[in-house]
């Protein structure tokens, strides 16, 4: 295990104790606090569909699901919306928090959160040694898979419904249907219609 440095304890220190007095989610990135926007409807039900998916069809390891901390690095303390542990993980899950590069995470990215995902979080996860990265784009409707090869992520490819690709970490075939199925249709309301053509009569 890494020891860490007197100032990294000291950020990482600072941050959970700021964390605990707080009610926002709150991650740590690059030694930055950052808070997290609220998660949309379309957000977990996707989050949800993906999760029952896997729980369905992985038999071995264990899943998490956000609200939990992550701790990555000195300087990095994310809450992924989901995430996989091999039976042998170097991920190592402590009394109030995980430590280490989880061997998947899961992303489901959304207006507040698209561009931390594909550029931010993408380099940490990336750095620390995620085995597998899947960012799913709810509002396209497709996902895209990045598989740990020789230190760096390598595309594996983008995926929408009616498409099949190959998880090397779970060791298996994934279908992408299920994981973007809903439970009920996503339709704005009257209020969230209202509020778009009004943004869009006003720019």
């Amino acid at each position: 295990m890494t020891t860490l440095t007197p100032e990294a304890q000291r950020t990482l220190a600072a941050f959970f104790a700021h964390a605990a007095q707080s009610d926002a989610r709150l991650e740590l990135l690059e030694g930055e606090t950052l808070t997290m926007p609220s998660p949309t409807p379309l957000h977990q039900q996707v989050l949800r569909a993906i999760l029952r998916y896997l729980e369905a069809h992985v038999t071995t390891g264990v899943l998490y699901f956000a609200p939990m901390d992550v701790e990555l690095d000195a300087q990095n303390v994310f809450q992924p919306d989901l995430l996989w542990l091999a039976p042998q993980s170097a991920c190592r899950v402590g009394d109030t928090r995980l430590h280490g590069a989880p061997d998947l995470v899961v992303e489901v990215t959304s207006r507040g959160t698209k561009l931390r995902d594909k550029r931010d979080k993408f380099r940490v996860y990336e750095r620390v040694g995620v085995r597998e990265y899947w960012l799913v784009d709810p509002d396209e409707a497709f996902l895209e898979v990045w598989q740990q090869r020789d230190g760096a992520f390598h595309f594996i490819g983008a995926f929408g419904a009616g498409d099949v690709f190959t998880s090397h970490v779970l060791a298996q075939d994934i279908a992408v249907q299920p994981l973007l199925q809903l439970p009920q249709a996503h339709q704005p309301t009257s209020t969230e219609t209202q509020h778009h053509d009004s943004t869009n009569q006003q720019a």
